[in-house]
């Protein structure tokens, strides 16, 4: 039985970038895990299983086309590995996980609703990814809503819209709006409440945020960081 190995997150990569710039680039840069274009419908959540291991795929597409992923294995406690590499030829798809030394390659199914594959970690296992419907969490969690905010840069602001769910099995998703670059439902990974904390990546930009819960829960108070540089983000309830 092959199983996943070394299921740890690498450490985003830092470069300087001014202040300015990096506000700027919420809308310029292109996903960073993958350029590929993607066939149309597929994005979404997809569950599969691997001998004992049950995995969850997570597949989004960038307004340019661009796909960006990320895999987890629960039952090793592994969430959110970054996926790479993706290649997309009619049908056909393609993605590695470099930080398992992994890869996967199959076929999409026409409704997209299937990805018939296999999984390569050195020895090649049958591995079918199904989609899923998301199940929210009878009971929303504190982080759960929509959230609003500005990043001051200098003179200028940038607002923000965040959208907060959990599903049944409590588990958070998130997606961030920036408002006036008209860029919309950028996916977040990795988003986690631990009591008041709460944080996030948006991998298509590089970003990341982490902030902390208000006694009522009106605010979320941190930074955004990307590429080395920070800056103060409080985001309202709306």
């Amino acid at each position: 039985m092959v199983a996943l190995r070394n299921p740890l997150v690498g450490r985003r990569r830092r470069g300087a970038v001014s202040v300015v710039r990096m506000a700027v680039c919420l809308l310029a840069l292109l996903p960073l895990q993958g350029r590929a274009q993607a066939a149309p419908g597929l994005a979404g959540d997809y569950a599969g299983v691997l001998g004992p291991l049950h995995l969850k795929l997570h597949l989004a597409v960038s307004a340019t086309g661009g796909i960006t992923g990320t895999l987890d294995s629960p039952d090793q406690g592994a969430i959110g590995l970054p996926c790479a590499d993706f290649q997309v030829s009619g049908h056909a798809l393609a993605f590695t996980v470099p930080s398992v030394h992994g890869a996967w390659k199959g076929e999409v199914s026409a409704d997209r609703k299937t990805l018939t594959g296999a999984w390569d970690q050195g020895n090649p296992l049958p591995l079918v990814f199904k989609r899923y419907t998301f199940v929210p969490a009878a009971k929303p969690t504190r982080a759960d809503g929509v959230w609003l905010g500005a990043l001051q840069t200098g003179s200028a602001a940038l607002r923000l819209q965040l959208h907060v769910k959990s599903n049944s099995e409590g588990r958070e998703f998130c997606s961030l709006d920036s408002l006036d670059q008209h860029a919309m439902g950028l996916e977040c990974a990795n988003a986690v409440l631990q009591g008041d904390a709460f944080s996030f990546d948006v991998p298509s930009v590089g970003g990341h945020y982490a902030g902390k819960l208000s006694a009522d829960g009106s605010s979320l108070t941190g930074e955004w960081s990307q590429h080395g540089n920070s800056l103060p983000l409080t985001l309202t309830r709306r």
